[in-house]
């Protein structure tokens, strides 16, 4: 590989690179030998922090051309769209982020963000049921219903699930969102309730008491105003984007976008992550905060939410 034959010689042989290397990732010896050799993959951010240790333009090195960014996508299709595959980096990204100083995540979002569903059973069942199997081609008869695909669940992906969502509301976040952010996923349980797929109503209207509960945890958090609290809330309804996470550190800042739900793009280019730094400053200019605004904000904005979730309970209470 040209890259590696590059620092190649700016250390003086391939041996004294794989120390280097393991040493700045980190990783173990013989995995930098495979790395060199084209073995193992060298993700996106591997790349970026490698460039920037040896001050080598990635630009230049690869031909990139203003304006165009490089970027991670490990897209999740129907032959590989299991539950473990979407959770596991979910996972090791944010256990990572623990060991990290100084971290906030800056989340703009016309959609509540999946991880705070993570903490009620029955409505993290029905979420990630929409999630994994809503773009499907085809999806197999054992898991068409809800209480199959719940029954599928791994040993280990019921122990990550929690963890997902401790780790996620223990990091100081800013979220921008608008009062649309419930629309998509009540719309899409009152379509899986009309064809038969969530069971009875009774399992539905269990679905929309969790939803209720956690809004309010969702208040209760956003009016927090201790030296423990991790939320920082914002209004905006110009938001005109798909799902955005920046996620801020000292060592390997990172914008993850989603394109074709649950699906997303993982980008580290350090032009990418400045441009959306500023793109978020302009929202956050334009946005009312509601965990340091008024009362009067904070109850529209919420009362809005829960109006929401009563529109959609009186239409399947009437079915």
């Amino acid at each position: 590989m040209d890259f590696f034959n590059k620092l190649s010689a700016l250390v003086g042989s391939k041996i004294l690179l794989a120390k280097q290397i393991s040493e700045i990732l980190p990783t173990s010896l013989k995995t930098a030998g495979r790395k060199i050799a084209g073995t193992t993959e060298l993700t996106m951010v591997e790349l970026h922090k490698l460039a920037a240790f040896f001050h080598i333009s990635l630009d230049e090195h690869f031909g990139f051309i203003k304006n165009q960014y490089t970027f991670e996508f490990a897209a999740l299709g129907n032959h590989n769209l299991t539950l473990l595959n979407f959770l596991n980096p979910i996972y090791a990204d944010l256990s990572m982020l623990r060991a990290v100083p100084n971290v906030e995540i800056w989340y703009a979002s016309q959609e509540l963000p999946f991880f705070y569903y993570l903490k009620y059973p029955n409505l993290s069942y029905f979420k990630l049921y929409s999630l994994l199997l809503g773009n499907r081609r085809d999806t197999p008869d054992d898991l068409k219903s809800l209480a199959n695909f719940q029954r599928s669940f791994s040993n280990e992906a019921l122990k990550m699930i929690p963890l997902i969502n401790q780790y996620y509301l223990n990091t100081k976040r800013y979220e921008i969102w608008n009062l649309n952010v419930l629309t998509n996923t009540l719309n899409q349980l009152k379509y899986y309730f009309l064809s038969g797929q969530l069971g009875d109503k009774a399992s539905v209207m269990l679905i929309l008491s969790e939803f209720k509960q956690m809004i309010a945890d969702i208040h209760d958090m956003a009016t927090d105003h201790s030296s423990n609290a991790t939320m920082n809330l914002y209004h905006n309804e110009i938001i005109h984007t798909n799902n955005a996470i920046t996620v801020k550190n000292p060592y390997q800042p990172v914008v993850y976008v989603t394109f074709n739900n649950p699906n997303y793009f993982k980008i580290v280019d350090p032009a990418f992550v400045q441009y959306t730094y500023e793109w978020l400053d302009v929202l956050l200019y334009k946005a009312t905060p509601l965990t340091n605004g008024s009362e009067k904000d904070i109850k529209y904005f919420f009362r809005s939410l829960n109006e929401s979730i009563d529109r959609i309970l009186s239409k399947i209470e009437a079915e």
